[in-house]
């Protein structure tokens, strides 16, 4: 997984708190919170007007091109997550891999399967 670069600012920092706090609970990260984490560490933060609107964010609802059709899915905090309406944890394995990519951009993510490549075809913001 490797972030694009961008995130924005307000969520840049909820982020990590949120991570932070997980880490608290649980001193051990899983090796992709790992490395979530370092990768907002390292990410270029700008502000929520200068975010761009076709790039993947917090809450944003993406439209997938995957092998098996097309995917819809709304990346949201794990609080917020329901799999039963396609509402996926920005800390699950595919939300690691969609965070901060954007539209027509091809990204590698880990199904049941096996892992695919799936291109990002609409990112509504």
């Amino acid at each position: 997984m490797k972030l694009n670069g961008l995130v924005e600012e307000g969520e840049h920092k909820s982020l990590l708190e949120y991570i932070y706090n997980l880490e608290k609970l649980d001193s051990k990260l899983t090796p992709a919170l790992e490395e979530f984490k370092q990768e907002l560490l390292l990410a270029t933060r700008v502000s929520e007007k200068d975010f761009p609107e076709n790039c993947i964010r917090l809450n944003s609802i993406v439209d997938l091109d995957t092998p098996f059709g097309i995917m819809k899915v709304q990346l949201v905090l794990p609080k917020d997550s329901k799999s039963t309406q396609k509402r996926i944890s920005v800390f699950s394995p595919m939300g690691v891999s969609l965070f901060a990519f954007c539209k027509g951009e091809e990204v590698d993510i880990l199904f049941p399967n096996g892992n695919q490549i799936v291109k990002i075809a609409k990112v509504t913001n």
